[in-house]
């Protein structure tokens, strides 16, 4: 059985992704800042979760922060991690006058440097135990477009701390390709109902899906040949098109709604 370490996985789509993963035979690694000791929303409340629904699954659950250096060397090292999932992140939007340089600091830190260093310690272990893996962060495509550009609008250090994730994912696929260390990023064609979008008000139930619709398609990512499916930058209903996916629906928050498109929304919240 492979083992996968998901990061930010005590509620919405880390806790899916969790999910997911232990209805097909993939044992767990699950680490949040979240305390594990606070109910609903906690890591523990995750595991009980899952291991009353699929008790032969190993979890494994730790407390920390994606910034703590030593925190992510001692977990990998003290695992046999298959497959990482770059999801935690922190989010703070501001016109460049108005970011404070703390929630630069804090944004590029949590989301482009702790992915960073996941990613490293993770490619080590694989290395050194001469496997093949999957990388997956949570990030959007580069930006090919003016329209994709006019993301920067009033999200400037947010943005740089996502696609300088995507940045980290091309360099692993570039890489490592000829030691099947396989790096992919996804991202989703709709805003996803998590407790993100309700706090920052980016659009309603309306406008929502489900963080059912991003844990299939990591689950698909992970089922593809590492050697062979790496380099992608990936939206998530485009990509579960490709595997047969035909009802959408389902992932709807309301259901018969039709979401407007996450660039949308993010450019309406400008």
């Amino acid at each position: 059985m492979r083992t996968a370490l998901i990061t930010g996985a005590s509620r919405g789509i880390g806790e899916s992704i969790a999910k997911k993963f232990a209805e097909n035979n993939i044992n767990l690694v699950l680490v949040s800042k979240t305390l594990i000791d606070k109910g609903e929303g906690s890591l523990t409340n995750v595991k009980q979760k899952i291991l009353s629904e699929h008790p032969n699954i190993d979890i494994k659950i730790e407390q920390f922060d994606v910034r703590d250096e030593k925190g992510i060397k001692n977990i990998i090292e003290n695992n046999n991690i298959d497959i990482l999932v770059n999801n935690s992140g922190a989010l703070h939007w501001g016109n460049i006058h108005s970011t404070p340089p703390k929630k630069y600091d804090l944004v590029n830190s949590v989301n482009v440097r702790g992915s960073f260093l996941l990613s490293h310690y993770t490619i080590l272990s694989m290395l050194e135990r001469n496997k093949p893996g999957h990388i997956i962060f949570h990030s959007p495509p580069l930006p090919k477009t003016n329209d994709e550009y006019s993301l920067l609008a009033g999200k400037t250090g947010y943005m740089i701390s996502k696609w300088g994730m995507s940045l980290t994912s091309t360099g692993i696929s570039l890489e490592y390709k000829e030691r099947g260390i396989s790096s992919n990023t996804i991202w989703p064609k709709t805003a996803i109902k998590t407790n993100a979008t309700i706090k920052t008000g980016l659009g309603n139930d309306i406008n929502w899906r489900k963080p059912e619709i991003v844990a299939d398609a990591i689950y698909e990512i992970v089922m593809e040949d590492p050697y062979t499916f790496t380099g992608n930058e990936l939206i998530d209903e485009e990509y579960l098109k490709t595997k047969g996916v035909k009802d959408f629906n389902k992932y709807n928050v309301v259901e018969n709604s039709s979401p407007m498109s996450l660039l949308e929304l993010f450019n309406r919240a400008i």
